[in-house]
């Protein structure tokens, strides 16, 4: 895997966090009333901390984690709605229209994302091209989640969570990447 290494990292993700915060949601879930207070610290947070803030996370919300492990409806448990809103909340932000002050027009934050990370080879395979074109149509990688949206809904939106991929990557390993971090730490 390529290492993603740019100076400006932690400018991007403040740039990021900051059109994250200014979506506002609309939930009464507890947890994620709860997690909107955190959310910098979330959104933010160096990958090497994301085992810390999933045992806090675990802790803090032990009971509702249990009610939806043991549901047979677990959507309509308050951990399973909030699994739902996070999914939903990541495409939001994703496709959120945002002003870029240096191409001088609105751009997807998914877009400006990635025009930013500006990773031109997939990290993964290093064989397949990553280009990001916003001229008409906006064109960009998938990104991919070292911890899968799905398993930890509270790092969907953490910016050091996202890496820029190609397509066909993201597709061979769904929710595979999971066992790579630990080694991949090493490296960050």
């Amino acid at each position: 895997m390529i290492k993603i290494e740019r100076n400006n990292l932690d400018l991007i993700a403040q740039g990021y966090f900051s059109f994250v915060k200014t979506i506002r949601a609309n939930t009464h879930n507890e947890i994620y009333l709860a997690f909107e207070k955190k959310l910098e610290k979330y959104i933010l947070a160096p990958l090497n901390s994301f085992d810390d803030l999933k045992n806090e996370f675990d802790l803090e919300f032990n009971d509702k984690i249990a009610e939806y492990n043991s549901s047979i409806d677990q959507n309509n448990t308050d951990y399973g709605k909030f699994i739902n809103f996070m999914m939903s909340r990541y495409e939001t932000v994703m496709k959120k229209l945002i002003f870029d002050e240096e191409i001088q027009r609105k751009i997807k934050v998914g877009t400006w994302l990635a025009k930013n990370i500006g990773m031109k080879t997939c990290p993964y395979c290093n064989r397949q091209h990553t280009f990001t074109i916003y001229r008409g149509k906006e064109i960009r990688p998938q990104f991919d989640h070292f911890y899968p949206k799905s398993k930890y809904p509270f790092f969907a939106l953490s910016f050091y969570n996202l890496v820029p991929i190609c397509p066909t990557c993201n597709h061979l390993k769904k929710d595979k990447t999971e066992k790579i971090v630990k080694s991949i730490l090493r490296g960050i």
